[in-house]
């Protein structure tokens, strides 16, 4: 019985599994979406963030990375592990040096399409 028992928490833990995609691989795969996203200026603490491009979370961003969730784990630009939801943005520095997460809200308050 406790055989039993452990093997479906096994089943059932890889059913929960999500993977995180390290930075440079989430790099490589979103940089061809980012050249053609949306340009922004805002505020920002960081001055090279001022000035962005942003790609909502969408089916390209989902198809680059192989993956059907509607949400995905990667590893950002600062080492944080972030989640991209269908609601949040993709969004780096022009130079393109860089990778975020920002949301919806959090984009149209603190940023203007050019």
């Amino acid at each position: 019985m406790k055989k039993i028992a452990a093997f479906f928490l096994f089943v059932s833990s890889i059913g929960f599994a999500m993977e995180i995609y390290p930075e440079t691989y989430a790099m490589q795969k979103m940089i061809p979406q980012l050249e053609k996203g949306n340009r922004y200026t805002g505020s920002s603490s960081y001055e090279a963030m001022e000035h962005i491009v942003a790609v909502p979370m969408n089916t390209n961003i989902r198809k680059a990375l192989g993956t059907g969730d509607s949400s995905i784990h990667f590893v950002d630009s600062d080492g944080n592990i972030v989640k991209a939801g269908p609601e949040d943005y993709i969004i780096a520095p022009r130079s393109l040096s860089r990778i975020y997460v920002l949301s919806k809200h959090h984009l149209q308050e603190y940023y203007r399409g050019q």
